[in-house]
């Protein structure tokens, strides 16, 4: 098959800068989870860690509230030219270069790469013309930091497979929900197998975002 992407699964790999941007532009400019990824990309280990202290107590400030100002006009700045992306606005080739370089995207990969599924894509396959050509790609939760589309369906969504302890859920198995769920632009399909037991990650959605529908094994696939 075709697109099949994998890689092993490297414990304390964690989200990336661009994660933490989008968590800011696609839910909230104040999001304090998106803050602390951003912020750990832009500070040293030792002011990092300094913040993290500072952001710990009860009663402490968002993290956009209290990280210098340097830090939070680049983010804002940043922030600006994505949201200009997302809406298919026109950007000048210095502005793209500036996101490019902060973000640690390689639009040179990229575009060798859509150029290599071009060549490799076979046009003379059978099927339904109007769909034949929609790209599609399967890859691992770890394989797929960077990457995005319309629609993302992530299967096996169920505890076993996406938790190891019942009783303590690791950062790196939140940060793993995370990847998987940003990566999608519309909507995103959680597909479980589990119908006696809800994933526990699905309780942490909003549920007004949620619609949940069931497939009897007669339903059409």
């Amino acid at each position: 098959m075709q697109n099949i992407e994998s890689i092993e699964t490297k414990e304390g790999t964690g989200p990336t800068f661009l994660d933490g941007l989008k968590i800011l532009l696609l839910d909230d400019e104040r999001n304090n989870l998106g803050w602390r990824i951003v912020s750990k990309s832009l500070l040293g280990e030792k002011e990092f860690d300094a913040l993290l202290k500072e952001t710990s107590v009860e009663g402490a400030k968002s993290i956009c509230d209290i990280i210098e100002v340097k830090y939070h006009r680049e983010i804002k700045e940043i922030l600006c030219f994505l949201a200009a992306v997302q809406k298919g606005k026109k950007i000048d080739k210095e502005k793209l270069d500036i996101l490019f370089s902060k973000t640690g995207i390689d639009p040179h990969e990229i575009t060798k790469d859509d150029l290599q599924q071009d060549i490799n894509s076979t046009p003379w396959r059978m099927g339904n013309p109007a769909i034949r050509k929609i790209p599609i790609r399967a890859t691992t939760i770890q394989s797929s930091k960077g990457l995005d589309a319309e629609y993302v369906f992530i299967t096996h969504f169920d505890d076993r497979f996406l938790i190891k302890d019942d009783n303590k859920i690791s950062d790196q198995e939140i940060c793993n929900f995370l990847v998987a769920l940003t990566r999608a632009k519309k909507k995103v399909f959680l597909i479980s197998s589990d119908k006696a037991k809800e994933p526990t990650f699905l309780t942490w959605i909003a549920r007004d975002r949620i619609e949940e529908r069931s497939l009897s094994a007669s339903s059409p696939a």
